[in-house]
């Protein structure tokens, strides 16, 4: 009977082996979803890391080999990423150019002030900050 016990407590173990159990998740400081795993070897804890973050993740701290059926690692799930981050703006796209109430652009009218002779440094100062304020 001896034998028989210890061949269905062995039969147990290898079915459990490839089981992860998991704690219910907590939000972390970066607000994504943090899990705790405790699984029954690197494998199945990695797997249901996989399962739990199908955007991938992070591991938070050093995994751990507790026991020989032990393995327990913390994991910081990553944001979907969008299917799109930023649109870069076309090279041949130039954007238009404001235009004051003369109807001439910024560059225009400073174009101008720097071709303005006898004109001091505080009133170049000054016009400058009125045509960039537009």
């Amino acid at each position: 009977m001896g034998k028989a016990r210890l061949a269905g407590v062995a039969s147990v173990l290898v079915l459990l082996g490839g089981c992860a159990i998991t704690s219910s998740h907590h939000t972390g400081p970066n607000g994504r979803p943090v899990h705790w795993i405790d699984g029954m070897s690197a494998s199945a804890a990695y797997s249901k890391a996989a399962k739990l973050c199908p955007h991938g993740y992070n591991i938070l701290g050093d995994p751990e080999q507790t026991s020989v059926l032990d393995y327990m690692m913390t994991v910081e799930c990553k944001d979907p990423q969008p299917a799109a981050q930023f649109q870069p703006t076309p090279a041949a796209y130039v954007a238009p150019a404001v235009q004051s109430a003369a109807g001439r652009s910024k560059e225009q009218q400073l174009e101008e002030l720097s071709r303005e002779p006898g004109i001091s440094y505080d009133e170049y100062q000054r016009r400058y900050r009125v045509i960039m304020a537009q």
